[in-house]
This record gives structure tokens, sequence and C-alpha cells, in this order.
């Protein structure tokens, strides 16, 4: 099964952040991305909504920096909704809302999908309601409507947005190991 091993360098050690991705055939593949400054403290205040200091959200959509927003909680006001803003409603701890969270970035799409950050220990009542009726995320706000499951926002994003595809071209009559691929192995 592929996996991507994702580890933080303090920025007082290495200016870089490495990355390992182990393929199906377990070679190792390391990608420095260099001019990338994180400290894993840094990460975890932001995420928290302690610190507003711009971070980078994603290494693999090269040197563009985003201020990660707080998350929204109970007390939080809702945004407008479907008001024509592509947003990703995610928690900055969940890891099925990170991987999608990675697609975008993969995909160079910080600036047309907006990070709608959600406190899910404090979650807000609007977002049910408003939102997305089976309250989780991830969830994705595009053309007046709303999608959730994170392999499904993965692979709508994929389809849906510019950028780099994501994913190999299928051929006419490789549909049904495609489904096997997602149904046994991804999950």
């Amino acid at each position: 099964m592929a996996s991507l091993n994702v580890s933080y360098t303090s920025s007082r050690l290495s200016p870089s952040v490495p990355f390992s991705l182990l393929s199906y055939s377990k070679k190792e593949r390391r990608i420095i991305f260099p001019n990338t400054n994180i400290s894993p403290p840094q990460l975890q205040h932001q995420a928290l909504g302690k610190t507003r200091a711009p971070a980078l959200s994603a290494a693999m959509a090269g040197s563009v920096k985003e201020v990660l927003p707080p998350a929204l909680d109970s007390t939080s006001e809702p945004p407008l909704v479907f008001d024509g803003t592509t947003r990703l409603y995610i928690s900055y701890t969940c890891p099925y809302a990170q991987r999608v969270w990675i697609t975008r970035n993969c995909k160079g799409l910080q600036d047309k999908i907006k990070l709608v950050p959600i406190d899910l220990q404090n979650r807000p009542d609007w977002y049910k309601e408003k939102v997305y009726p089976a309250n989780k995320v991830p969830s994705l706000e595009h053309n007046n409507g709303v999608k959730g499951e994170s392999l499904d926002l993965i692979k709508y994003i994929d389809s849906h947005f510019e950028g780099p595809s994501l994913f190999p071209h299928v051929r006419f009559g490789e549909n049904a190991l495609t489904l096997f691929y997602w149904h046994h192995i991804c999950k």
C-alpha cells in the first residue's frame, strides 16, 4: 500500500521540510522543499488558534504561504453560505480533513478554495443546520452544493479543478480495478 510519511524538521536545524514517499516497490524517495521554515510548536499554536503567524500549509505547493484562520466554534458567526465562494470545512486535527487539505494544496488551489476550520470540541450549530447536515468534516461547498467524505472530495477536487492530476488517467475497462483500489486499499 502506498503511503505518505511527512516529517517536519525544526527550522533551527534545517531550512527545509523533508517528505518521504513510500511507493509500491518499497523504495523510499525523499523530496526536499527549500526555503520552508516550520517548527512543530508554531504549527500547534496555529492549529489551536493561539497565533495567526504565517505558515506553510503545504510544502508541495511551492513557496505559497498561508495564514491559517482560527477555528470557528459555537460562538462564531457563520460565513455567508452559497455566495459563490468555494470553501473547504476542516478541522486541523482530523486526519480525514487533512488529506483533502493536502489535495487542495498539492493542486495549488489555496487561492481558489478557502479554508474554514471548525472546532470539533465546540462545534457551531449553524454548521449542521446551514452547511452539512451530516455534521462531519471535511466538507466542500462548491457550485451551490456541499459534498462530504474525504475520498470522494479528493476525487472531486482532482477532477473539477485545474492543476496537476493526482490520479492516473483510467482507460475504458479499467474502472473495476479503480473501484477495487479505492474500496479495498485506500480505506
